[in-house]
């Protein structure tokens, strides 16, 4: 199981995602939620569970700049102009 947790003073939020898939084919979680959160504590922990984190340390961030300078970040998706 891949495991991801957001802590803050007196609320845990902690979301299991396992290696298995259920019968219909998609993904299965498993959120559990101690103390007293509010929508805003939930949004963040679900967003955060599927972002790359790598790229937020120090060491992250030089070991993808290469790619990024040579690329020129064209896989990331901003959105269509109106």
């Amino acid at each position: 199981m891949r495991q991801a947790q957001l802590t803050r003073e007196g609320v845990t939020i902690t979301l299991d995602t396992p290696s298995w898939k259920k019968e219909g084919g998609g993904p299965v979680r498993y959120g559990k939620v101690e103390g007293e959160s509010d929508a805003t504590d939930l949004a963040i922990a679900l967003v955060l569970e599927e972002v790359d984190k790598n790229c937020l340390t120090t060491s992250g961030a030089l070991l993808s700049l290469p790619g990024r300078l040579l690329f020129g970040g064209r896989y990331r998706d901003e959105g269509t102009p109106e």
